[in-house]
Order: structure tokens, then C-alpha cells, then sequence
């Protein structure tokens, strides 16, 4: 029923309005137009009526690792997601550390997916650092530090082995930066026995910031840190810290 709706809606709506009759509208717009839309373009206006910045985005600015066409060769609104592999070396080469995108992905009838070919967009040789292998604790994510509609990768990693332990943040810039990389500790990793990272825009500023979580003996804590010139500080003021009150609960 609303499928024989919607076509007599298109088939007859615009001959009764003026249209273009037996060969019909030629474009969207002169169809609204035909049928009394205004299709004048306006203002984006928030609940509060104030008009909004042309980079308001909600959802988040990010799109990729990648640029769309550069890299991935496809555009927004075919969004690509890449994958980072971290500490496993591909049949493509002996690297750990790949940044990786599967072209031509088809579904067929059965819903059974064919990834098509995988391309390694971007490799990093094994420096023997713990946030490749698993000498110690790591945890990585994406989100756009910059603002730029790209992703950047986040890994925060303590490597136990060594002493006095200290807690990185290690940031791989995207595709058009080059995949460019810097390591910064961003306090001590003594005690640390969990670790997990985010991004997000926490102060609606259309950036991504980082936020790092670390369960200590009897505690765990939250630091939020802000991406300053690709050296992530810790911001005192917003660490959170909470009592360590259920066993073997997960952040």
C-alpha cells in the first residue's frame, strides 16, 4: 500500500501542479517546486533559534585515518574506516604496526561478505618499544585531534619491564600528515594494572581530546589530557578518581 502510494504521489502530483506533465520534473528541487516547496537554501537554526557555525557537527567532525580521496579514493559519503594492527606481522611484510583498508567489499545474496583485496596504507618497523608487542599494558583508539575531518591513532602504553615505569601517549598523525609519529610521557606508570584510552569532543569545541583510564591497588583514575602542538598534557583540574569498591570491575 505504500509503495502504490508514493508512486501515484510522484506520477500524478506534479501534472496537478504545474509541472512538466507527461515527462515530468527533471531534478528534485523543480519537483519540491512543483508541488509548492520552497527549496531556498537557509540557515542551520539550533533548538534555542541562534543560527549555528558552518562547523557544527554533533556527531563529530571525523570521517577517517585517511583522506577520502587521497588514500581511500572514495568520498564522505561512502565513509571508510581503516584498521590499525597493532603487535601482528602480515604476509605483506614483517612489520607489526599496519594501517590497512579493504577495497572492493561486496555483499552477496546470502549476506556472506568478500572483502575484496586489503591494502596496507601505512607500516612502522618494530623499534622493540612495548607499545608494539606485549611487554607491559597498552590500549589505542582514533579520534580527530585537530579538527581536520581526519583521524589520528592514540595508543597509551606502560611497559612493565622497565623501570622506573612511565605511561606514554604515542600519537600517529593521519594519511595527509604523513602518518607522522611522537611519543610523549604523560605521568608514572608505577601501580598501573589497567589501562584503556578514549577520544571524544568533551568541551564542544569540535576537537578531540584524550582521555586515559588507569586501575591502580585499590583506586582508578581518569585523566584528561589536550593535544598542545602534538604533546598531550595532562589537565589536574578534570583527573577524576574513584574508590575501587567492586572486584574485578572493567573500565
Amino acid at each position: 500500500m505504500l509503495r502504490y502510494a508514493l508512486l501515484s504521489f510522484v506520477v500524478v502530483g506534479p501534472a496537478c501542479t504545474g509541472g512538466r506533465g507527461i515527462d515530468g520534473p527533471q531534478n528534485l528541487q523543480e519537483a519540491l517546486e512543483g508541488l509548492g516547496v520552497d527549496t531556498t537554501e537557509s540557515d542551520r537554526v539550533g533548538a534555542d533559534g541562534e543560527i549555528l557555525p558552518e562547523d557544527y557537527a554533533p556527531l563529530g567532525s571525523a570521517m577517517s585515518f585517511g583522506d577520502a580521496d587521497e588514500v581511500s579514493g572514495e568520498g564522505g559519503a561512502n565513509k571508510t574506516d581503516e584498521l590499525v594492527l597493532l603487535g601482528t606481522a602480515l604476509a605483506f611484510g614483517p612489520d607489526r604496526v599496519n594501517v590497512v583498508e579493504a577495497n572492493g567489499v561486496q555483499i552477496g545474496g546470502d549476506f556472506t561478505p568478500d572483502y575484496g583485496s586489503i591494502d596496507v596504507l601505512h607500516s612502522i618497523a618494530d623499534d622493540g618499544n612495548a607499545w608494539i608487542d606485549d611487554r607491559g599494558l597498552r590500549a589505542a583508539t582514533a579520534g580527530d585531534l585537530d579538527a581536520d575531518g581526519l583521524d589520528e591513532i592514540v595508543i597509551a602504553y606502560v611497559d612493565t619491564t622497565v623501570a622506573p615505569r612511565r605511561l606514554h601517549v604515542r600519537v600517529i598523525e593521519d594519511g595527509v600528515a604523513g602518518f607522522t609519529t611522537t611519543d610523549t610521557i604523560v605521568g608514572d606508570g608505577e601501580g598501573v594494572e589497567q589501562l584503556q584510552v578514549a577520544t571524544g569532543d568533551f568541551d564542544g569545541d569540535g576537537r578531540h581530546s584524550i582521555v586515559v583510564g588507569v586501575s591502580l591497588d585499590g583506586s582508578a583514575e581518569l585523566w584528561f589530557l589536550d593535544p598542545q602542538e602534538g604533546q598531550p598534557t595532562v589537565d589536574d583540574a578534570k583527573t577524576l578518581v574513584f574508590d575501587a569498591r567492586n572486584t574485578g570491575a572493567q573500565m
